[in-house]
């Protein structure tokens, strides 16, 4: 997705070697051959030493760092592709945002629960559109990872100049931060959708952080990462830009386009 190769773009430009895993096969040879993405970021020239493949398996046997950006919906399958190969040597990246419906599990747990051996697991989140990243715009996002050492390798190799990453052991709530935003950005966008003015979208930006946090310390997050970057960082974003899927969601169904 546009996530994943705008992170796959920024690590290859700053010399990593990348490969990136793609479900279909036009995608991967998009990128192998033109070098963009031609569905999720067309307009995207990616450095032509940014590798793509559909075989996941032969990633992970070849690759020391994985970073997954699957939809959250999708993770459970893609951990249970992933669990033959990975080891405890292995560290995994997860960027997805999401809670898995039914479950009720972070990302987190999904691959805890999926995979007999565990890596090193971290979480990056953050107010982070892909396209502006992809961009080289000035961005920021919190890295969070219980193994210091390993936060700190990590830290060190997702940042820039035009992306800055901090520090943090909490990976519950920046998980939660990434994902319960998308419910008041979608509020959000109903009441700009419904003209209500921006006194409302204020307020509903304020009460749902504090509804998030709440939230969040009942599960076991901590009550400074939602007043942080994944926490009311990546709501005002989510809440407001015209790049969040979920804020223009609710934008037309404030203006009362049906849900379908």
């Amino acid at each position: 997705g546009a996530w994943g190769t705008a992170i796959a773009r920024h690590l290859s430009i700053k010399g990593f070697p990348v490969r990136i895993w793609c479900n279909e096969t036009e995608t991967s040879d998009s990128i192998k051959k033109n070098h963009v993405n031609s569905v999720f970021l067309p307009d995207i020239l990616l450095p032509e030493t940014l590798e793509a493949t559909t075989d996941l398996p032969e990633i992970i046997r070849n690759t020391s760092i994985l970073l997954a950006a699957a939809p959250s919906q999708f993770t459970r399958r893609i951990a249970r592709i992933m669990n033959p190969e990975i080891t405890n040597e292995h560290i995994l990246v997860i960027l997805t945002k999401g809670i898995e419906q039914n479950s009720l599990a972070l990302m987190s747990e999904i691959f805890q629960q999926e995979l007999v051996n565990m890596p090193k697991i971290a979480v990056l989140s953050g107010p982070t559109f892909a396209r502006e990243v992809a961009q080289d715009l000035p961005s920021a996002a919190v890295l969070a990872c219980n193994d210091k050492q390993t936060g700190n390798l990590l830290q060190e190799i997702l940042h820039s100049e035009r992306f800055r990453i901090y520090k943090s052991k909490d990976l519950i709530g920046v998980q939660l931060g990434g994902a319960l935003k998308n419910v008041i950005a979608i509020t959000s966008g109903i009441a700009d959708g419904m003209k209500l003015g921006m006194n409302a979208r204020a307020a509903l930006i304020c009460r749902g952080i504090a509804e998030m946090t709440r939230f969040g310390i009942v599960l076991g997050g901590q009550w400074e990462t939602f007043v942080g970057m994944s926490g009311i960082g990546d709501l005002i974003l989510t809440a407001t830009g015209n790049l969040s899927r979920n804020y223009t969601l609710g934008q037309k169904l404030g203006r009362g386009l049906p849900i379908e």
